[in-house]
């Protein structure tokens, strides 16, 4: 009788009523799913024919039912394969008994020794796992298990670590190695963990998501000599790469090649770095885009595209198509949108003709620059340029009307979106069915976030008492608890985007504040502590807060994972502690909000800052029309829409501002 797995559509198993294991107990039913998803099936289930070409499940009822529960999330597809051994009903109901009741399972290492002795035979991994009634796939990670000291397999055999602990250390083929930390972290007194081992095993090596990889690709990468090292846990795509020299070299050779295009726009100089960090920028002042009129044709191909978004999104009720031709020319008319928008702010070419920056790689792994920095000998050219530009605007000023960015706000120290805070350049519409971002862009939202984290640091400069308490908490929740909060305490300031912030309060008193500090502190190694000790109690808390609002992060990301979530909603629990109020800082208008959204969102808008009645008035009017004239309808009311709401912070909405809208 064939031994051969089959595949077969998860939607084609049933449940027997055969199966000897008639509790279905719930317990480590999560635990199940989330290795399912993560790891798919390893053990295959045991099943018969039935009528109407369905299969009944004797054995592996358990998996049948959360592969069930993950089809229903929509986790993975209603019809994925599931291998499965077919056997006539009287044999699998027999089969199912053994499973239960009559065979304990193999241990891991014990599988190891059994799979490794018939490999040893000339039997095939296929003949090994149909021996033993398992996918290749296990067959294989078991194998694996050959790379692990004999001493740590035999901790495992003991019970004093995990199989999990036992797969992080075949990321290191060294037992020595292994062996040495396994003894370092059993001396700390701790657990054996995964992430721990992986840390410790991985130090000298870079991760295969690390930017510089992303860009140089595996196969370039492995054709220059390079290797790579994964445990039990990666597949392709995976693990760590060896020589951390050659992708620094092979990075550096493709990014130059980018060079020359980027200068030839007219910058005075650009430097070339994989590891960019904004403590380079330092001693730099900074130059920003002028928003600038759109052509004719940019400005019709503008309204075109704006038409045609609202129609899309009266098609989906305000959501983004998820797929189809639909969901592509979204994308589509969303980039060229975003496109437009860049043309609209543009720099100065006598600026440039001063200023550079860097060529850098984004989280991607895409060449990225860093643009807009006058190195500190050629400030004085810059302030004398503008100083020129400025003639009868006002002292202080730029030619955009802007506050100089020399002097004491020289430097202006963006930070990197660290973890899945990815740019938020695009057009696109997040957290898809979220009520309070339903119509709303990507671009939108990067400028609404960034008006309130700006917001967020005014106030939280001004209250150290929830500075404190914001940092402690930042502190505990990465080195404690392992969560997300909306402080970046390892003391990087976020970068917030220079168009983004042309639609945020003035934040020069903050600004002036940390100049403040950065002159007083030394800045000599080793003195810090030293300097912050022998401050009074006032000026320790006013550094904190400054710092701690510097550190504030509650941007936008199109990233909707755990981590971001959690830093959002800690953001909304900092603006609540605060008292935050948006309407001292930010205000609906056409250029900032109504333009960029669709009708449908700024009727609603209208009609909940006045009423519904001053919101049909606005019925039938053009997109342009209908954006300026909501402008001068909401001015006054308070109204703003949910993302900048605080909770426990009622919208103020000014009755007779309102009434004489109506």
């Amino acid at each position: 009788m064939s031994n051969d797995i089959e595949m077969i559509p998860l939607n084609k198993l049933i449940a027997s009523p055969h199966n000897v294991r008639k509790l279905r107990a719930p317990v480590g039913m999560e635990e199940l799913q989330a290795s399912l998803l993560s790891h798919g099936v390893l053990e295959n289930l045991i099943v018969y024919a039935t009528e109407g070409g369905k299969f009944a499940v004797a054995a592996g009822e358990r998996r049948r039912s959360g592969l069930k529960a993950l089809a229903k999330a929509k986790k993975i597809p209603g019809n994925v394969p599931v291998p499965c051994l077919v056997r006539p009903e009287d044999e699998a109901i027999e089969l199912s008994l053994a499973e239960n009741t009559l065979r304990e399972p193999m241990h891991p290492a014990d599988q190891y020794v059994a799979f490794a002795a018939l490999l040893g035979e000339g039997k095939s991994v296929e003949d090994v796992a149909a021996r033993f009634g398992v996918t290749p796939a296990i067959v294989t990670r078991r194998m694996k298990l050959g790379l692990v000291s004999p001493i740590i397999i035999q901790a495992y055999r003991d019970d004093e670590i995990t199989l999990d602990a036992v797969m992080a250390f075949t990321v290191s083929e060294n037992h020595a190695e292994q062996e040495q930390v396994f003894a370092e972290i059993g001396q700390r007194g701790g657990g054996v963990y995964r992430p721990l081992i992986m840390r410790m095993l991985t130090h000298d090596k870079v991760p295969t998501d690390d930017r510089r990889f992303l860009l140089i690709g595996e196969d370039a990468y492995l054709a220059s000599g390079g290797g790579i090292v994964r445990d039990l846990f990666d597949e392709e795509g995976g693990g760590y790469a060896t020589d951390s020299a050659l992708l620094e070299r092979l990075s550096l050779e493709k990014l130059s090649l980018e060079q020359s295009a980027i200068q030839d726009e007219g910058w005075k100089w650009l430097e070339i770095t994989t590891a960019f960090s904004y403590e380079m920028r330092r001693g730099f002042a900074a130059i920003h885009p002028k928003r600038q009129a759109l052509s004719a044709e940019d400005q019709a191909r503008q309204a075109e595209l704006v038409a045609r978004a609202d129609e899309i999104a009266e098609l989906t009720g305000g959501r983004e198509p998820e797929d189809g031709a639909l969901a592509e020319e979204y994308h589509r008319l969303q980039a060229e949108l975003a496109g437009i928008e860049r043309r609209e702010y543009v720099y100065d070419p006598a600026e440039i003709a001063l200023a550079g920056g860097w060529l850098t790689l984004d989280e991607d792994g895409h060449p990225a620059t860093e643009l807009g920095y006058v190195h500190p000998d050629d400030i004085a050219a810059l302030e004398a340029l503008r100083r020129g530009s400025d003639a009868g605007a006002g002292e202080g000023t730029s030619p955009g009307g802007e506050a100089s960015e020399t002097g004491d706000q020289t430097v202006d120290n963006h930070a990197d979106n660290h973890g899945d805070d990815r740019d938020s350049s695009g057009d696109k519409p997040a957290q898809v069915g979220s009520t309070a971002t339903t119509g709303l862009s990507d671009a939108l939202l990067t400028d609404l976030y960034a008006a309130r984290t700006v917001a967020l640091r005014l106030e939280l400069a001004n209250r150290p008492d929830i500075a404190l308490r914001a940092v402690t908490h930042g502190l505990a929740a990465q080195l404690l608890c392992r969560e997300t909060g909306a402080l970046a305490v390892f003391a990087r300031e976020t970068h917030i985007p220079a168009v983004a912030q042309s639609h945020c309060t003035d934040d020069t008193a903050l600004r002036r504040r940390a100049g403040h500090w950065t002159d007083v502190l030394s800045h000599r190694t080793g003195t810090l502590w030293d300097e912050i000790m022998a401050l009074p109690e006032a000026g320790v808390l006013d550094l904190m807060a400054v710092c701690a609002a510097l550190a504030m992060d509650a941007t936008h990301s199109r990233v909707t994972d755990g981590a971001n979530r959690q830093r959002m909603a800690h953001a909304g629990q900092l603006a609540q502690a605060l008292g935050l109020d948006m309407t001292n800082y930010w205000a609906p208008t056409a250029e900032g909000f109504f333009s960029r959204v669709n009708k449908t969102t700024i009727l609603e808008a209208v009609a909940e800052a006045t009423s519904a009645n001053v919101a049909r008035r606005l019925d039938g009017l053009k997109k342009p029309v209908m954006a300026a004239e909501a402008e001068t309808m909401v001015t006054g009311t308070g109204w703003l829409p949910h993302v900048l709401r605080t909770a426990g912070v009622p919208v103020q909405k000014d009755e007779a501002q309102a009434l004489a809208a109506e």
